[in-house]
């Protein structure tokens, strides 16, 4: 089975669209932040975004990936923040601590490279 399709959003109407879409195509799809936006956006919205995604499209299979770029405090603010899925560009050794932070938390870090 294929990828689904990685899709770059920054806010609710990017996100809405893009779910809408999906939803209307019956597909899968990756919804990921920039690169290093947890640092602008801020983990708190991110996790906002997420709740509202899950609420109003319960029924489209999706994730939702904020980006945390090389900053492991970020990783660590959008774990703490309940955010489902963040990347992390970081060093092989510190995104070991954060997928294991993660993992107790119920959440996931993973590397950009591994969607």
């Amino acid at each position: 089975m294929a990828e689904p399709p990685a899709i770059e959003v920054r806010d609710w109407t990017e996100t809405r669209v893009a779910l809408e879409t999906a939803r209307s195509q019956a597909r899968a799809v990756f919804l990921c932040s920039p690169p290093g936006a947890a640092a602008w956006l801020g983990a708190g919205y991110w996790a906002a975004l997420q709740e509202k995604a899950r609420a109003e499209f319960s029924d489209v299979d999706f994730v939702l990936a904020l980006d945390c770029g090389e900053n492991a405090g970020d990783a660590m603010a959008a774990i703490r923040a309940g955010v489902a899925v963040s990347l992390f560009r970081g060093a092989a050794p510190t995104l070991a601590r954060l997928q294991d932070m993660a993992a107790q938390a119920g959440v996931e870090v993973r590397s950009p490279s591994t969607p």
